[in-house]
């Protein structure tokens, strides 16, 4: 089951492989529009016994990228807006396997930039802990003045 829900913004990566498949017209960061011929095909295909999320990933629409909840939602839309009105005509939607999105909990195989995103985090965590270090010393150094003064004045 996917993590990602159905309000989930896609990212820029994201959406440019959205945009390069058949069976999608356009996407935003929050929406995608499939083609009037891909809506058609899987409400015919679900009529005929095919699992809602094996079309979308033979499509390369993995739920792990766009959510099942979406995959659902948009099959029961299509149903009540087409009924039976679906050609037996079909376009080919399907994506080449090595072409598909790959899920991983990494990020890695998502994300080519997966290891200079996490070299800029160590960078900027290095940086934090210097500043901590240098405001830590200095710290240290004031209360070091204000302990005799403290002295001074209690005596």
């Amino acid at each position: 089951m996917s993590s990602r829900t159905s309000d989930s913004l896609f990212s820029t990566r994201e959406i440019r492989y959205l945009e390069s498949l058949p069976a999608v017209e356009r996407v935003t960061p929050s929406r995608i529009w499939y083609t009037d011929s891909f809506k058609r095909d899987c409400v015919r295909r679900y009529n005929h016994g095919e699992s809602p999320t094996e079309m979308f990933r033979r499509a390369g629409l993995d739920s792990s990228l766009i959510g099942y909840k979406r995959i659902e939602r948009n099959l029961d839309r299509w149903k009540r807006l087409y009924g039976d009105d679906v050609s037996d005509a079909t376009e080919d939607f399907a994506v080449d396997a090595s072409s598909r999105w790959v899920s991983s909990k990494s990020g890695r195989d998502i994300d080519p930039d997966y290891d200079e995103q996490l070299e800029v985090l160590r960078l900027i965590v290095s940086q934090q802990a210097r500043r901590i270090d240098q405001l830590e010393r200095e710290l240290a150094q004031l209360r070091e003045t204000v302990r005799p003064r403290t002295a001074e004045t209690a005596s």
